[in-house]
């Protein structure tokens, strides 16, 4: 991708972001489907992220949207360790850009570690890991189109709001981010 900041080569939304992400999440007390009324936040937060890192596992765009916007808020934002942001509209760009870059994924994981609750509001601290081979599209990592062992860890604070009886997540802070190529630490 062409022309971006650093931290957004090749796949810093892999992320989330997702915002979320969200499969190999071990879940603390059971996992409820997310959005089923009397669930605790941690399990529908948490329920959010597995179905949404499982989705992005798949490698289809339109099972990500369909998750993704499933949970975040209309006025969601991702912010990168540079300061670069990235709204709805803009993360889901980048997600469907990544599908075309991964061929097999390893690991694809949010590891919460510390969630508080202030009535309809939730600030949580954790990390996110993504590790995969995928082809270099854009010869960021040598040869244009060779495939690379990828492992990406991500720290990041995201802020939910609960609305309609939903968690819905509002912003995704990457507080920093290390990246291994091929066994080696890129910079």
């Amino acid at each position: 991708m062409k022309g971006q900041n650093e931290d957004m080569k090749p796949t810093f939304c892999r992320t989330a972001a997702l915002c979320t992400v969200l499969s190999g999440l071990t879940l603390a007390g059971g996992a409820l489907q997310a959005g089923v009324p009397g669930g605790t936040a941690r399990q529908e937060v948490r329920s959010d992220y597995r179905r949404f890192t499982a989705a992005e596992t798949s490698g289809r765009y339109d099972r990500i949207k369909q998750v993704a916007t499933s949970f975040l808020s209309p006025s969601f934002v991702l912010r990168t360790p540079s300061g670069k942001t990235l709204d709805y509209t803009q993360f889901l760009a980048e997600m469907k850009d990544g599908t075309k870059e991964n061929s097999k994924v390893k690991e694809n994981a949010f590891y919460p570690r510390i969630l508080t609750r202030q009535g309809n509001a939730l600030t949580e601290t954790g990390a996110y890991v993504f590790s995969r081979t995928a082809l270099d599209v854009d010869g960021d990592f040598g040869a244009k189109g060779l495939p690379h062992s990828l492992s990406e860890r991500t720290d990041y604070r995201s802020e939910w709001v609960k609305a309609g009886g939903h968690w819905h997540l509002r912003s995704l802070r990457l507080l920093g981010r290390t990246q291994i190529v091929d066994g080696k630490k890129h910079v």
